[in-house]
């Protein structure tokens, strides 16, 4: 009998599941990512981004540019599948749980959907899951693990993928 398709040992599982996380200047450093990645690597990958909540999202199409995994912007509590991309829709806030994508409508206060995101890949996904803050043109990328760090987080940098 075969594995249930949200199950860890399914053939459609992914190997692991790599949330990546930027502000809307990262972009480019997004597209630089999925260049690089072949497209069979076994993995998953969400982008999740911060922005503002009307914000018309083009991300899925632009990132379909640079590779050959299948890109979709999450709409469904799609069951995560191993060599797809997947995107957030603009104002939501979007978690995982048992190997689904779910959405729930983001307020007008101001979220950390990155932060959300991977608090619940974390949970959900345990040793199997990757962490990726990718930095735009704005920062060097280390003013959001210093903010971590003040909350208690704790960030192995040799460990992290840095900004490109």
């Amino acid at each position: 009998m075969a594995a249930p398709a949200d199950s860890p040992f399914s053939p459609a599982a992914p190997t692991a599941i790599a949330g990546v996380g930027a502000s809307a200047g990262g972009i480019e450093a997004f597209t630089a990512l999925l260049k690089e990645m072949p497209p069979d690597s076994g993995l998953a990958f969400v982008f999740v981004q911060h922005l503002a909540p009307t914000h018309t999202s083009m991300l899925a199409e632009i990132l379909q540019r640079a590779t050959r995994m299948r890109v979709l912007e999450v709409h469904d509590e799609p069951v995560v599948q191993r060599n797809c991309v997947y995107v957030i829709p603009p104002a939501r806030v979007m978690t995982i749980r048992s190997g689904r994508l779910a959405l729930a409508p983001r307020g007008q206060a101001p979220h950390h959907t990155v932060d959300e995101f991977f608090d619940s890949l974390a949970t959900a996904q345990g040793h199997r899951a990757i962490g990726i803050v990718l930095s735009g043109t704005a920062t060097d990328g280390t003013a959001g693990p210093r903010g971590d760090q003040g909350r208690g987080g704790h960030h192995d940098c040799a460990g992290l993928l840095g900004a490109v």
